[in-house]
């Protein structure tokens, strides 16, 4: 038997194995991970490894949605001030 085939099988399947278990999780980012049903632990960033079928991973982002008034400059969110303050002069909730 032709050891060079059976050495390249070897390597493809380790290859193969591997992607299958290795995640990379962008900094931003958590994984969630479950063995079986049940919480085992939060991880990241960078590699995280996996037992396929076994583990299953949840992804969770971290990234805060910034609200429209915080990206305002000081002019315009003097302006967002005076309009509301304005309509409730106008339209007062009864």
């Amino acid at each position: 038997m032709n050891y060079g085939i059976v050495f390249s099988l070897l390597v493809l399947l380790s290859i193969l194995i591997i992607s299958k278990c290795l995640r990379i999780v962008r900094e931003d980012n958590r994984l969630a991970i479950f063995r079986l049903g049940r919480f085992l632990r939060v991880a990241g960033p960078g590699p995280v490894f996996l037992f396929p079928n076994i583990d299953e991973a949840h992804l969770i982002n971290l990234n805060e949605v910034i609200p429209h008034w915080l990206s305002l400059s000081p002019e315009q969110l003097n302006e967002e001030v005076k309009n509301i303050v304005l309509t409730e002069k106008l339209f007062p909730k009864k």
